[in-house]
């Protein structure tokens, strides 16, 4: 599921955002900009039918990730959001994920617009602590989900 899912996003990135990648494409960072980012009719069509692919039955759950996601910053969307971050696993660890990111901060802060992220993984707080992100928010998915940090850096 997860390579499609990927793929998508970094569609999405594409349309709206920017897709910053290590030379070697084993570290990529996907941003939207600020503000509210909406598709058109037919490629949301395209993209919900190909996410009900991948998914199937699991759907419904990440769904409901999506919409808790979404309720939490305010619309539309004052900062830059770094969507994802990933890092080939025999790259990790060696700061390419984080250059990603300061790539993406510099741009934002070249606008002067701050930076938002949300993570559920525990060890990414610190991370990002590190590259000078504050939690604002922790909160948990609806009906069971994961736990959840939304992190922002203001502009430097």
């Amino acid at each position: 599921m997860l390579p499609g899912f990927f793929a998508v996003m970094v569609e999405q990135s594409f349309r709206h955002g920017e897709v910053l990648a290590s030379e070697d494409f084993r570290a990529v960072s996907l941003w939207y900009p600020p503000g509210a980012v909406k598709d058109g009719p037919l490629t949301s069509f395209w993209d919900n039918l190909r996410m009900l692919g991948l998914f199937k039955g699991a759907l419904g759950r990440g769904l409901a990730v999506f919409d808790a996601m979404y309720a939490r910053p305010p619309s539309p969307q004052p900062h830059s959001y770094l969507r994802y971050v990933g890092v080939a696993p025999a790259a990790q660890g060696k700061g390419g994920g984080g250059a990603r990111v300061r790539a993406g901060v510099a741009r934002a802060a070249e606008k002067r617009i701050g930076v938002l992220l949300e993570t559920a993984t525990p060890s990414n707080v610190a991370i990002y602590s590190r590259l000078g992100f504050d939690v604002d928010q922790e909160w948990n998915v609806p009906r069971g989900g994961p736990k959840f940090w939304t992190m922002t850096r203001a502009v430097d």
